[in-house]
């Protein structure tokens, strides 16, 4: 599980980073992300009901990571893709940062719990 709550953390971050290809302030993309977030979390809880979480998990990362790659490589002057493609990877992202958060809790004690998921996130901020 360290590697899926490494992953997280840094995909998190790289996604964070992203935001400046999208034109918008942080206030407004703050109340524009809530939305969009709750839509996807009810559609990849829908999936989830009817697939293993771990795969799935693996291909919402793989699908935020590709995503943000191509939003990077868009020229400057799109405005509506680099939009698009930055609030698509940031819900799968975080759909499955949420996927691990309750597979975690189901397979490990807290103890274990609370130490992997301490190491794995401060080794990704570095």
């Amino acid at each position: 599980m360290f590697t899926a709550w490494f992953v997280m953390g840094t995909s998190a971050y790289g996604l964070h980073l992203a935001v400046k290809y999208v034109p918008f302030d942080l206030f407004v993309l703050s109340a524009v992300k809530a939305p969009i977030n709750a839509a996807g979390f009810t559609l990849m809880t829908a999936v989830a009901a009817k697939v293993d979480r771990a795969p799935l998990s693996f291909v919402l990362f793989l699908a935020g990571g590709l995503l943000t790659f191509t939003m990077s490589q868009l020229p400057e002057t799109s405005v509506v893709a680099p939009t698009v493609l930055y609030f698509v990877a940031l819900t799968t992202v975080d759909s499955a940062f949420i996927f691990i958060c309750t597979y975690v809790q189901e397979i490990f004690s807290t103890d274990s719990r609370n130490f992997s998921f301490g190491t794995a996130d401060s080794i990704s901020k570095v």
